[in-house]
């Protein structure tokens, strides 16, 4: 719940709000019964009651275990997003972060059951103080602070571009046709100082696909990110140099980036892979 809860706010999904409280709403109904069965003197359920409770919160666990798996698959999904270059600024998705804990919900699974298969108040307990221990970690390393060190000190993985085969004249054409568009549009319209700018907003902006797009971007920029970061960090310098009196985080923000910590990492990136705008004048002049 916490990891789609999180990385759904992360890509602005409005659909997480209406998941996550349905399936909230599901668990405390679930659980309020038995609990006040417990607080009540009296009690409000008789021994054929629990029986016929347990079996429901059973249904209620492996609808909940399937619900988990889906959510894994959707933030698995953002991650091929991501892994795919579609965003240009690291912070609009941190898939390295991501990796890492996208798997929690396996993770706890093991934690859930022994009490239930054992009946055991002790297993009950210790279940318990892990389960609490782990969501409390799990919630701590979700807080943007954390999230933000976090991406900041990580190193990104490599991204394994395919081999491409030869083109004939006429797609060199096509690519040196998109390249131009694609610097009208991302440059010369300054849509780079967007910090939320996609591919697909590039792809809208051209006569051709978005493999073509892709295509392109390899071919001439190195890639989309690599692009329009290189674009944001030469307006950084040209925004501080007229602006001497702004803070760093105020000239990133107005240069396209999402925060100082988002050009602190892409300027790192670009200099690791001698793309930064002064070695790369010629395709990057701002």
């Amino acid at each position: 719940m916490l990891l789609l809860c999180f990385f759904g706010s992360v890509k602005q999904w409005n659909q997480w709000k209406t998941v996550s409280w349905a399936a909230t709403l599901i668990v405390v109904a679930t659980m309020l019964v038995p609990a006040l069965d417990a607080w009540l003197p009296s009690g409000i359920l008789n021994a054929q009651g629990l029986r016929i409770w347990n079996d429901v919160i059973l249904i209620e666990s492996i609808i909940m275990m399937v619900y988990s798996g889906l959510a894994m698959w959707q933030v698995k999904h953002w991650m091929d997003e991501a892994r795919d270059q579609n965003y240009s600024n690291p912070d609009d998705f941190p898939a390295d972060y991501a990796r890492r804990v996208w798997l929690a919900p396996i993770l706890f699974t093991p934690l859930l059951w022994p009490a239930y298969i054992w009946d055991s108040p002790l297993w009950m307990a210790i279940d318990n103080v892990l389960l609490a221990a782990s969501n409390i970690l799990l919630l701590l390393n979700v807080m943007p602070a954390w999230r933000r060190k976090v991406i900041l000190s990580s190193s990104e993985a490599d991204i394994t571009e395919c081999h491409e085969e030869p083109t004939d004249d006429n797609k060199n054409e096509q690519i040196e046709q998109t390249a131009m568009e694609i610097e009208e549009y991302v440059k010369g319209q300054r849509a780079y100082l967007d910090c939320h700018l996609k591919i697909d907003d590039v792809v809208a902006h051209t006569h051709l696909g978005r493999t073509f797009v892709s295509l392109t971007f390899r071919r001439r920029f190195s890639s989309f990110a690599n692009y329009v970061n290189s674009l944001r960090l030469a307006h950084y310098e040209q925004y501080q140099s007229q602006h001497p009196e702004e803070t760093k985080e105020s000239a990133a923000l107005a240069s396209g980036f999402s925060s100082y910590t988002a050009y602190y990492r892409a300027k790192k990136k670009l200099e690791d892979e001698g793309l930064s705008p002064n070695t790369k004048k010629d395709n990057y002049t701002f």
